[in-house]
């Protein structure tokens, strides 16, 4: 089982979200279409964001089996400040709809886990060293490595190499960024033929590990 945690989707049409500046959808053609926030082009995008068809052809081409499939960050709503009630209500509304998870923004980065596995270190540092820094924390950071798992969308064999060093090759899945003109085509190119890699840990980074996160 190949699974791909880290994939968009764009559905080609949605009725107007309500605030100023709202991200809406510019249908160029059949095939092709545009994302607009404040009637600035953000993204053109492809049939490949929302036609399923074209969507399971891909990953056929690319042997992947699932998709975990979440919106774009342009549709988080960063400029937007709504109440904790309203935030709650939302997340029980997907929950009930069947969603597994909830996607929340952050600053950290998803590819890769950003750039974690190289502060690791320094933080680490910090809490030896710096106890007026370390507040109530009573374990070093690297205790909690294993309570997270990032992709592997990182497009290079020596960082991929770094993500597993560090977290373990129990907590890195295959993320390709799919459909994007900027993530991994095809999907788990970098996994398949990452020389470091045992044939067990390939298959963990392939599909396994993300089995076992997702429940």
């Amino acid at each position: 089982m190949v699974i791909d945690v880290h994939t968009h989707h764009v559905p080609k049409g949605w009725p107007d979200l309500g605030w100023p500046g709202a991200p809406r959808l510019r249908v160029d053609s059949e095939r092709e279409a545009t994302i607009l926030v404040r009637d600035r082009e953000f993204r053109r995008i492809q049939d490949d964001c929302w036609d399923p068809r074209v969507r399971l052809a891909r990953m056929d081409e690319d042997g992947v089996d699932r998709q975990v499939v979440s919106p774009t960050p342009v549709f988080f709503g960063y400029d937007r400040t709504p109440a904790e009630g309203v935030r709650c209500a939302e997340l029980d509304r997907c929950l009930a709809g069947g969603h597994r998870g909830v996607e929340i923004g952050n600053h950290v980065g998803a590819h890769g886990g950003g750039s974690f596995a190289f502060w690791l270190g320094r933080v680490e540092n910090a809490w030896h060293r710096r106890h007026d820094l370390v507040g109530g924390c009573e374990r070093p950071p690297s205790h909690y490595l294993g309570r997270f798992g990032v992709d592997s969308a990182v497009f290079d064999e020596r960082a991929l190499r770094l993500l597993v060093d560090t977290l373990g090759e129990d907590h890195v899945m295959l993320g390709s960024d799919f459909p994007y003109p900027l993530g991994e085509s095809p999907a788990g190119e970098l996994i398949r033929n990452a020389g470091f890699l045992s044939a067990p840990a390939r298959a963990k980074l392939l599909g396994a590990n993300a089995e076992v996160f997702l429940g």
